[in-house]
Parts: C-alpha cells; sequence; structure tokens
C-alpha cells in the first residue's frame, strides 16, 4: 500500500476515534456541528467563497460554551493530524524513501573525495545542537506523553504481524488514549517557570534524544565500516547536546542565579539517573563476568551522585562519600568491562548495549546537557559601572568605547582585583554579580557558553572576559557576541577585527572563538530577504579576519521555527551557508516546537541527527560556490530595495501599528500561559518595543505571514523591470543560498490564506484601514506571481508533494478554527474585557489549535 494511502489510514483511524470521543463526552449535537462546520470548510477551500458567509452567520448564532468543545474538537483534528505524520515521516526513512540519510550521503561524497578526506571530515564533525524553551511553544508535555503513545501503537499497527485480537487491543489502547487526550486540558493555567522548561528539555532527552544518540552512531559506525573500511573509535562523537533552559536571563527576570543553580544540578541528576537504568540492565544482561563487582560499585556511586545533585539544589553542599563528577570517572568501569568482553573473546557484547552506554557517557557527559548562559550588554556595562566607581575611576557606563577598551585590557592583565564587598549593597548590579559569582561555584563541564546579546562594541566581549576574571572563573566559558539586529550585522566584521588584533584576548580564547548570528531582530528591522543578505555577508566577513589572525570561527545560528527567524529545512539551511563557514563544526538553537517536531520521537531524533551530520559533511567536502559578482550586485540592489520597501511598510506608524493589532490577536496573546519569558516589552504602542518572536507568531494566526515576504516581492519586480529575469533563475539553479531563499518564499506563498486574512480584516478592522489591508493583499498576490515566474512553474510546491500534502491536511480543519477565532475576538472585543472565562478558553484554544496546523509559527 502506497504511504499516501497509509497516511490517509491512520488520519482516519484517529479522526473516527476522536469522533466517537467527542460524541461520548461533548454530546451528539455537539458532534454533528463539528461535522457541520467541518464540511462548511471543505467547500470554502474548494474556492466556494459564498458558503462563507453561511459558517459565520452559524458561527455568530452559536452559544459561547459549544465554541469550547468545538474550537477543542478541530484543535484536536490538527493534533492528531500532526501524529500521523509525524509517524509517516518514520515510515518513509525505514522504508528509503527520505532522502539525506548517512549511507546515502557517504556514498555520495565517497565518489567525489578520498577515502582519507572523507574520513578526515568525519573526525572533525562538531554538532553542537542547544535545546531552548520557546514562548510560541503551546503543547503542554502531559498531551506530548499521549501523543508519543499514540504514534508508538500506530507503529505497532504497521510493522508487527499482529492477530485479529491483538490488532483490535491495540486499536482499544488508541482510543483509550484519545479520550484521555480529549479530557485533559490543552491550556496551561499558569506561565511555565525556567524550572518547567528545563524539566520539559529533560523530559525530551530522556524519551528520544537519549535513545537516538547511539542508535545514530550505530548506523554511522556500520555505514563508515562498510563504505571505508574504518572503524570508529569508542570514543568518538560528533554531537553535543546543549541547552539556554535556566540560563537565558535576557529579559526574563525569572531566570535567577538560584534557578540557573538548580537547572544544573538536576541536570547531573537526571544524568545519573539514567545511567543508573541503563548500567542496571547491563549488569543483568552481563551476569557471566568475574568481576561484575565493579558495576554494582558503580549502581552505588551514581546514587551517592544522586543524592549530591539534590543537595546542591540550593546552595553548596560538600560530598561525604564517593560521587561522579567527570565522564572520565564513570568510563572508567565502563572501559574495563569492555576489556574484559574482549578478553573473553565477547566483542559481540562489548559491541551491544555496553558500547551504546560508553557513547551516551561521550554525548552527555556527568552534565547531561552545558547550560548556556545569556544575559544583555547592558547589565554588564551597569555592574562595571559600579565596579569602577568603587575604585574611583569614574563611571564606566559614561565612557567613550576607546576609554572602555584601555581600561578592559590594562583590567584583564593586571593580577589587581577590582571587586569589594561594598558592590553587594548595590541593589541595581546584585543580578548579574550573582549570577558571576555562581557561575565560579559551578561544576565546569555543566557549562558551556556565555552569549551576550545586543553586542555592539568590542568592549561588549571584553566586558565578560574581564568579569569571569574578577568573580574566579579561571577556565573562562567562551564568550559569543550576539549579532542580531541589522545594523549589528553590518558592524560585525569590524567588532571581531578589533577583538583578534590584540594578542592578549586571542591568547585568552586560545584560537577559538564563537560568534551567534541572530535571525529575529534583523528580520523584523529590515525584513526576511535584506536580514538574510546582512547575515551571509556578515559571515563572510567574519571567516576572513578569522583566518587573518589564524583563529577558529564556530558560527551560532540563532534560528527559529518561523522563516522569518531563519526557521529553514536543515540540510538546506546548512549548504546555504557562505562556503567555508561551517568547516564541520556548526552551533545551531533547537526551539520550542522545533524540538517537537525533530526530536519527539527517537526515530525522527535519529534522523535529525542524521541530516546535520550529512549537510555539514557535505557543506565541508563540497561547499557551495562563491557567488559571482554579478549575484552578488543583484543581491545588493534586492537587499536595499526589499529593506527598503519593508519599512515603507511597516513604517506607517500609528497606522500599520493599530493594523496590526486589529487584524492579529496579538493584544491577546498575552493571556496565553506559554513561555516564562515576558512575550512583550511594557511598551507596546511601538513596534520597536514588540518582541520579534510574537510578532511573528500573530502574523501566523491570521495567514498573512507578513514579516516572511513584505518587501520581497517589489525588490524582485524591481530585478524583472532592471532586466535580470534570467539572473535569478541563475542564481535559483546554481546557488544553493538563492535557491534556498525563494524555496522558503515559496513555502510562505503556499501557506499565506488572503482570502482568511481578509476575514480577520473585515470583521475585525477599522473601515478607515481597508485600503491599507487590501494594498498588503495586492502587494502578496505580486510577490506570489513573482516567486512563480522565478521557479517557472504554474502551481506551487510541485517539487516537494510532501510540503504540499501536509497544507491540504491541515487546510480542512484550520479555515474552521479561523472563522471561529475571528468571531470570538469580535465577541471578547465587543465586550472589551476578558472576564468572559468560556470566551477566552475558546480563543486560546483557537490559537493554540492554529498553532499546531501552521507548524513553523515562531
Amino acid at each position: 500500500m502506497a504511504n499516501d494511502e497509509l497516511l490517509h489510514d491512520d488520519i482516519n483511524l484517529l479522526g473516527t476515534l476522536l469522533g466517537e470521543t467527542i460524541k461520548a463526552q461533548a454530546g451528539e449535537d455537539i458532534y454533528s456541528k463539528v461535522e457541520q462546520i467541518r464540511q462548511l470548510g471543505k467547500q470554502i477551500i474548494t474556492q466556494d467563497l459564498a458558503i462563507g458567509k453561511k459558517l459565520n452567520k452559524l458561527l455568530q448564532q452559536m452559544p459561547v460554551e459549544e465554541f469550547v468543545a468545538i474550537t477543542k474538537a478541530f484543535s484536536q483534528f490538527l493534533n492528531f493530524t500532526n501524529i500521523a505524520e509525524e509517524y509517516e515521516r518514520i515510515r518513509r526513512t525505514r522504508d528509503g524513501e527520505a532522502k539525506g540519510s548517512i549511507a546515502e550521503a557517504i556514498v555520495r561524497l565517497r565518489n567525489k573525495v578520498t577515502v582519507s578526506e572523507l574520513y578526515s571530515a568525519i573526525e572533525d564533525l562538531d554538532i553542537q545542537l542547544v535545546l531552548t524553551s520557546h514562548p510560541t511553544e503551546v503543547k503542554r508535555r502531559t498531551l506530548m506523553r499521549k501523543y508519543k503513545k499514540i504514534s508508538n501503537a500506530l507503529k505497532r499497527l504497521d510493522t508487527e504481524e499482529l492477530t485479529v485480537r491483538v490488532k483490535q487491543d491495540v486499536k482499544n489502547e488508541i482510543e483509550r488514549d484519545v479520550h484521555s487526550s480529549w479530557l485533559t486540558p490543552e491550556l496551561r493555567t499558569q506561565k511555565p517557570t525556567p524550572i518547567d522548561e528545563a524539566k520539559w528539555i529533560f523530559a525530551i532527552i530522556e524519551s528520544s534524544i537519549w535513545q537516538a544518540v547511539p542508535d545514530y552512531m550505530r548506523e554511522l559506525q556500520r555505514v563508515v565500516a562498510n563504505e571505508l573500511d574504518i572503524e570508529l573509535p569508542l570514543d568518538f562523537m560528533p554531537i553535543h547536546i546543549d541547552s539556554w533552559c535556566g540560563g537565558d536571563r535576557d529579559g526574563n527576570p525569572n531566570v535567577t542565579p538560584a534557578v540557573t543553580r538548580r537547572v544544573v544540578f538536576m541536570a547531573r541528576w537526571v544524568a545519573a539517573d539514567l545511567y543508573s537504568r541503563e548500567i542496571s540492565k547491563l549488569r543483568d544482561s552481563l551476569s557471566f563476568l568475574p568481576h561484575l563487582d565493579i558495576l554494582q560499585q558503580t549502581l552505588h556511586r551514581l546514587e551517592a551522585t544522586k543524592k549530591w545533585a539534590v543537595a546542591n539544589f540550593d546552595h553548596e553542599h560538600l560530598q561525604t562519600e564517593p560521587i561522579y563528577l567527570y565522564k572520565e570517572e564513570l568510563l572508567e568501569p565502563l572501559l574495563e568491562c569492555y576489556k574484559q568482553l574482549q578478553q573473553a573473546n565477547a566483542q559481540v557484547l562489548a559491541s551491544g548495549h555496553l558500547t551504546d552506554i560508553i557513547r551516551q557517557v561521550h554525548c552527555f557527559g556527568l552534565h547531561l546537557v552545558r547550560l548556556d548562559i545569556r544575559q544583555e550588554s547592558s547589565k554588564h556595562i551597569d555592574l562595571l559601572s559600579a565596579i569602577t566607581a568603587d575604585i574611583g575611576a569614574g563611571e564606566y557606563a559614561t565612557w567613550s568605547e576607546n576609554e572602555r577598551w584601555e581600561f578592559l585590557v590594562k583590567a584583564i592583565e593586571e593580577p589587581r582585583p577590582l571587586v569589594s564587598n561594598h558592590l553587594s549593597k548595590i541593589a541595581k548590579v546584585q543580578d548579574t554579580l550573582q549570577t558571576f559569582k555562581m557561575l565560579a561555584e559551578l561544576p565546569r563541564e555543566s557549562l558551556g557558553a556565555y552569549v551576550i546579546s545586543m553586542a555592539a562594541q568590542p568592549s561588549d566581549i571584553l566586558a565578560v572576559i574581564l568579569l569571569q576574571k574578577e568573580f574566579g572563573l579561571d577556565n573562562y566559558l567562551p564568550v559569543a557576541p550576539l549579532f542580531e539586529t541589522y545594523q549589528d550585522l553590518q558592524n560585525a566584521g569590524l567588532v571581531l577585527d578589533k577583538l583578534l588584533s590584540n594578542a592578549s584576548y586571542r591568547k585568552i580564547i586560545h584560537g577559538y572563538q564563537q560568534v551567534m548570528i541572530g535571525y529575529s531582530d534583523s528580520a523584523k528591522d529590515v525584513g526576511f530577504l535584506a536580514a538574510a543578505w546582512a547575515q551571509y555577508c556578515a559571515q563572510e566577513e567574519m571567516l576572513a579576519i578569522a583566518k587573518k589572525y589564524s583563529v577558529q570561527l564556530v558560527f551560532f545560528h540563532g534560528r527559529g521555527g518561523s522563516v522569518g527567524r531563519g526557521g529553514w529545512p536543515t540540510h538546506q539551511a546548512i549548504l546555504a551557508q557562505p562556503p567555508g563557514t561551517v568547516n564541520g563544526s556548526i552551533r545551531v538553537t533547537q526551539q520550542g516546537e522545533v524540538i517537537q517536531q525533530r526530536f519527539a520521537l527517537p526515530e525522527i531524533a535519529e534522523r535529525t541527527l542524521a541530516l546535520f551530520t550529512t549537510a555539514v559533511l557535505e557543506a565541508d567536502l563540497l561547499p557551495p560556490p562563491e557567488p559571482k559578482l554579478h549575484w552578488r550586485a543583484a543581491m545588493n540592489d534586492l537587499a536595499r530595495v526589499a529593506a527598503g520597501e519593508y519599512r515603507k511598510v511597516i513604517g506607517k506608524e500609528p497606522e500599520f501599528l493599530e493594523y496590526f493589532k486589529q487584524v492579529t490577536p496579538t493584544n491577546e496573546l498575552k493571556n496565553l500561559a506559554i513561555g516564562s519569558r515576558p512575550s512583550f516589552r511594557t511598551n507596546t504602542d511601538s513596534l520597536k518595543q514588540l518582541r520579534a518572536i510574537p510578532w511573528v507568531f500573530a502574523w501566523t494566526q491570521n495567514r498573512l505571514l507578513l514579516p516572511a515576504w513584505a518587501g520581497v516581492g517589489k525588490a524582485l519586480e524591481y530585478a524583472f523591470a532592471t532586466k535580470r529575469d534570467a539572473e535569478l533563475r541563475e542564481m535559483y539553479v546554481d546557488w544553493p543560498f538563492f535557491h534556498t531563499l525563494i524555496s522558503m518564499l515559496e513555502m510562505v506563498c503556499a501557506k499565506v490564506d488572503i482570502n482568511v486574512a481578509a476575514l480577520y480584516e473585515s470583521r475585525l478592522g477599522k473601515k478607515s484601514l481597508v485600503d491599507f489591508g487590501s494594498q498588503l493583499r495586492a502587494d502578496f498576490i505580486a510577490t506570489d506571481e513573482i516567486v512563480r515566474q522565478i521557479l517557472q512553474q504554474e502551481t506551487l510546491l510541485v517539487n516537494n508533494k510532501y510540503l504540499d500534502r501536509s497544507i491540504k491536511l491541515r487546510n480542512r480543519y484550520l479555515i474552521p478554527l479561523h472563522f471561529m477565532q475571528v468571531e470570538l475576538l469580535y465577541r471578547i472585543r465587543e465586550k472589551k474585557n476578558l472576564q468572559d472565562g468560556d470566551l477566552l478558553q475558546a480563543l486560546l484554544t483557537s490559537v493554540v489549535g492554529i498553532a499546531a496546523g501552521m507548524r513553523n509559527t515562531g
């Protein structure tokens, strides 16, 4: 049976069971109304727009209590469609239909480079995935666990030879989980804390990534042995897992030093607990070994480690019995067992579960995840101002950049301490001061990089070096400036050159520098296309500077889920980077919804690791071409026009801001308990004060997706008008960067629905803004047309049948949710308050459902 048929069978099974659940829990009348609305939605999709009036009339007459159940029904339909699709991805990988496998890539690369070159590139792999929370991640952990059970049951039905009775038992199990999912509230009643977000990351690791890593390594080992006739070393590990949850304090007052400390030791507890489980199983399977007590001693020491970690949650506690602090300590007994098995001619056992555990130790250590620390540069300036004032040197914040630089260089080189006890009395700097004190106390292996947001000057980086020195971090955390605004990206080369030109700084960093590229704020500043080109050029410039000073430069990509925030498919995103910038090493954030899509199930997580591996190898060994001079000229013109047109659109304040607030649920999103970080700054009367993430999320809800295309169509039209259409098509075919840009625009155009956007505007917007909205939709239609001309296609996504099918599958549930959200927003705004609990619950459920259906929302 074809995969399409199997997918539809899975969706029909889950949909039927959900229908039965709705009948049982909400009643036949609600179920009938759900079906009526669903059928009307299907007719609207087929362009019978008159049906929209009929659906609107039905919804306007519907009691609010019915909205609660019906929005939940459509939200659940979308979640179950996601489950079926995610399992179908596993099925395609298993059946060899999915591209980008390790075997396919290594065979292809082996035919283009020498075996020694290929193996050397594999040895040099350093892929760091940084798991972060996200304000637009809306699924609750309790529901995720139920969805995983349903996916596992679908796998059983698909892959196992089951008797009729057992098959029915499995379907009954799915029915119970569907029923349980319905009874589980979709909405959190309280916003998650940073601790909750860290627990969510730990749960993803425990349930999926923990097993995916050894499975991935086993496949990599097999392919390298078969194709290159080389055995990978036992200690080889190209994957490392890091996290921001509990460490990202930029704009999040809930991340305190105490929170960071607790998260670090919670991670150590989880790691020790996971190893305990694995080694217990290992001990039982190796009962014949003569020195089995070594594993029993290991288990005792892991239990002591867990107790020590708990004792250290809130304050420093010295261990009274042996514990595991470093991975080398835990590897010692495991390697001894490995040696014993080899001596017993039992290599087949040594290469089994024992090897898996050894590889888990090399990946996760005793820390589980390395925790990055992120803070905004102004906080360091405040602390340094307090320090310089305390020593009578003046106020650091008022100094010029040259004065700051000279002070920092001298202070870093001098052994004399600057920090006094008097600083503890200055309230404004306590959080930053206590953070550095706390970092000096934590196990170094638990910490990753120190990321500085809004790093605009070289002194911003030196400031963190000095503060680490002053508070006793002898083994400095790598300091990664985050260049996130458009202006920061343009200045990034100057900042890096100034830093690396200093011999003392180069000595401190030991020839290794991380730089983080931000995607959100730059895109919000100048739009998707101009920001993408600025990111590309900044990387090229910084790479050349790093080479000049013989420094290894690792780029840390702060990608989100949406196109406007760098949310490109893994393989395409890596191959679209400037040549030489990957070079075997890459750091990438994996945020909220992206974690769920790429790591929720072990099989999908394993494929994600494989995609990163194959893309990094290809970017290293077969780098993309250097852009031709006329391509650069074309991109410069495109970026200039796109940025100007984008700013024309969003610069029409207060008109644009008023339009945005009216036709999206941006104000109401404040009531959705997602993300521990405040989604909005205190002042939302200016677009500059609006965070990039909710900015993108809100436009996704009304299907206009404006941040991902505004200004781009005008720029492409300009290129066509200046006779560059053939040049653009050449760039699309021959330049991976431009190919990916256009591919992402194609996806955006396929997801935009201007009829839905017009619905929000006509029901919720002021009549005075009708012309404004009409012009935006006309701009999109022109953008859609020009993208098709570059692609030379009448229909979008003809070369991406899976995405095309996915969008069509979801629309049958999304369209009714959009209609319901508009009606709910209208009622709430008419009441001018959010005191009606049912209204608010139904509205927020619609938000959750649309986010689930649109997928890359934040």
